[in-house]
């Protein structure tokens, strides 16, 4: 896999089109934030915000706005047969765009290759393979039909809500301010957030809260009680006996026994 180029949130004019008819000489992915047209063998056809094409080698290219404005990120590279051959059982199709059900995520990883790019990391060129590569699986993960983006309804919403429960387990959580959060009520909320994650919200907050004590319990010499606060418990009590509960041991045994030399 050789990456040849790479560029982040190009703009360009209305009038804007591109005329390829070999090919760009290698595969490209475009990932496109506004509506564009794209010509293809069987018609032209307009794509929705936020959509991905891919570019086999050897293509013909013809793509251009639609709008007043065009704004897309692209990236040129070449496959070894056996690359190509795995990008195809990965399930990504060539040649058609392609509405993107992770579009930002994607984008965060060409911008990832784009930042390595001119960077003066002396891992650049590994660090911008593994991007590369994690580019095509998450490309291809968001078009899983078994995928809970694609299937279930405000998982951007849960999965960001998610991701602050575990950087922050020390606030005073509630139901109803989650809830809040994603604009549901409190019981569809909860439906929908133990669907997603196979645990309810509850639970999965004092395993945010158990993951930060432990760290802590292993990482620091804080007392526990402060250990406690840290990780959103009004009383040490409390927590020790919810440590206890989940991990079969008191906080101080569980350091005695894991702290790090």
């Amino acid at each position: 896999m050789v990456l040849n180029g790479v560029g982040y949130k190009y703009v360009h004019e209305k009038e804007f089109f591109m005329r390829r008819p070999m090919g760009s000489g290698d595969y490209l992915l475009l990932l496109v934030s506004t509506r564009a047209f794209f010509r293809l063998e069987e018609g032209e056809v307009v794509s929705e915000e936020q959509s991905f094409i891919l570019y086999k080698k050897g293509t013909a290219q013809y793509y251009g706005s639609v709008e007043e404005r065009y704004i897309n990120d692209w990236v040129h590279f070449d496959l070894t047969e056996e690359e190509a051959e795995r990008v195809e059982q990965m399930g990504i199709p060539f040649n058609r765009p392609i509405k993107c059900n992770d579009f930002l995520n994607l984008s965060n990883q060409v911008k990832k290759i784009y930042q390595e790019t001119y960077s003066v990391n002396p891992y650049k060129n590994k660090t911008i393979l593994l991007y590369l590569e994690l580019l095509l699986i998450k490309l291809a993960e968001s078009l899983c039909e078994n995928n809970p983006k694609n299937n279930v309804p405000h998982y951007q919403k849960f999965s960001s809500l998610r991701m602050e429960l575990y950087n922050k387990p020390e606030i005073n959580w509630t139901m109803e301010e989650m809830a809040k959060r994603t604009f549901l009520s409190s019981s569809y909320f909860q439906h929908l957030y133990k669907q997603i994650f196979s645990v309810s919200p509850q639970n999965d907050l004092i395993n945010a809260r158990m993951e930060r004590a432990q760290y802590l319990l292993t990482h620091t010499e804080y007392a526990v009680g402060l250990i406690a606060r840290e990780c959103g418990y009004k009383t040490e009590v409390h927590f020790m006996r919810q440590f206890k509960k989940i991990t079969g041991v008191t906080p101080q045994t569980y350091r005695k026994n894991n702290k790090l030399s």
